[in-house]
């Protein structure tokens, strides 16, 4: 009984030893065996020795061997925050700064490049701590001190960045020392706006040119010989020293201040400029109105000329009609007297034939009749009467003879005034 027991015991025991070592020697086969992810290579040591890459996701052989695993990919953060550390740079003016950014190197995709990586680096970090980070200051140094911190943190960022890539990622450039001419800051400003700066001589490093090119010569890269590539680069943001920051400061308000002088000045000589040319156009202008009254009078004077000349000629013509006509006019006289004359001696002799033939009897009958007619009007309006008489007699008759006497005396004065022969003629006489 106690045998049959054992023997179950023993039979149990293998059994499960059995199922032990199957899955003994299936963790023992598994364990030969490595599993390589997206976006890594892994690099396979076996036990002889014999060392491989796999590049692609999936399972490999690693025959209780070492494995080194590495991202396709490393990225290298310059920045201020946790992910990572600024590059610290010291410019051309000897002014310190920090640069902040991100870098990307895509290790070699052949595996002879990538055994030798493998064997210069050991590990992601052995890149990253022996040729990555170094190589990315070193081109960022040599780029700051092409530049002042000025220059990079106004006019040249974008050279910065350019600068910066292209050293990193074919090489730094070969430099040479050269002499040049700094102004010196502040620059005096004079009052009419314009600034002086004495130059002062400096020794600066700047690039050798390719002539055939046109580009800049390079150092052997680092990252070249080992089939490195670049696969990102990105600079976000420069941070300078206080003491630099406060220089800029200056200088810019230092620049302000010139700029606000000759803006100033400027602004005067315009107003200079204006003001001449404001009193050149007042003087244009009132040469102008002078022009145009003196044109005006010219004109008017013209006009006037015109009026007079059409006037003295119409004048002319008027006083040589009148001229003509005083010569009508001395003619028809001359006619007329020689007409007036002509009847004059026509009725002179006519009346002196009428004289001669009566005596002038007509008119002298006309005169004494016109006479005799005054004699009667007057001799009527006189009373020969007297109204009143004293005493008897006959003083009518007296009165009437008086009137008589008188009309005779006066007949008789006419008669001989006019030398009238009262007696007939004979007809023989």
């Amino acid at each position: 009984m106690p045998n049959q027991k054992l023997s179950e015991s023993l039979s149990v025991a293998i059994k499960y030893s059995g199922i032990v070592v199957v899955f003994v020697l299936i963790g023992i086969v598994l364990m030969t065996f490595g599993i390589n992810d997206n976006g890594y290579r892994t690099v396979v040591q076996w036990p002889t020795g014999n060392t491989f890459i796999k590049f692609e996701p999936g399972l490999y052989w690693s025959l209780f061997g070492r494995t080194w695993e590495y991202p396709d990919v490393l990225t290298e953060q310059f920045t201020s925050d946790e992910a990572g550390v600024p590059i610290s740079v010291r410019y051309q003016d000897g002014g310190k700064g920090h640069i902040h950014g991100v870098a990307r190197l895509a290790l070699p995709n052949d595996e002879t490049s990538m055994l030798k990586v493998h064997k210069e680096f050991r590990s992601p970090e052995g890149i990253r701590a022996k040729i990555f980070r170094p190589t990315l200051k070193e081109a960022m140094n040599l780029t700051a001190g092409l530049m002042t911190s000025e220059e990079a943190y106004t006019a040249k960022r974008s050279d910065f960045a350019s600068w910066a890539e292209d050293q990193f990622e074919f090489g730094t450039y070969r430099t040479v020392l050269t002499k040049t001419e700094v102004e010196v800051e502040p620059a005096q400003v004079d009052p009419d706006g314009s600034t002086t700066r004495p130059a002062v001589t400096r020794e600066k490093d700047v690039p050798v040119i390719d002539m055939s090119t046109g580009q800049a010569q390079h150092n052997a890269p680092d990252i070249a010989q080992y089939s490195f590539g670049v696969s990102g680069f990105a600079i976000n943001d420069w941070s300078f020293e206080q003491k630099t920051l406060d220089q800029i400061q200056t200088k810019r308000e230092a620049e302000m201040a010139i700029i606000t002088s000759r803006a100033q000045a400027e602004k005067a000589k315009q107003q200079e400029q204006q003001a001449v040319a404001e009193g050149k156009r007042d003087v244009a202008v009132a040469k102008y109105e002078q022009e145009v009254e003196k044109e005006k009078a010219v004109v008017v004077a013209e006009r006037e000329k015109e009026v007079a000349v059409i006037n003295a000629q119409r004048q002319v013509e008027v006083n040589h009609q009148n001229y003509l006509a005083q010569v009508e006019d001395v003619k028809a006289a001359g006619q007329e007297a020689e007409a007036i004359e002509l009847r004059s001696s026509a009725e002179a002799e006519a009346r002196s034939k009428m004289i001669n033939a009566d005596g002038a009897l007509a008119q002298k009958l006309a005169t004494f009749e016109e006479v005799n007619a005054k004699y009667a009007e007057e001799f009527g309006k006189q009373k020969w009467v007297p109204e009143l008489t004293m005493g008897a007699g006959n003083a009518q008759a007296a009165g009437a003879n008086a009137a008589q006497e008188m009309i005779q005396l006066l007949t008789t004065k006419t008669a001989r005034d006019l030398a009238l022969d009262m007696a007939m003629k004979a007809k023989d006489e």
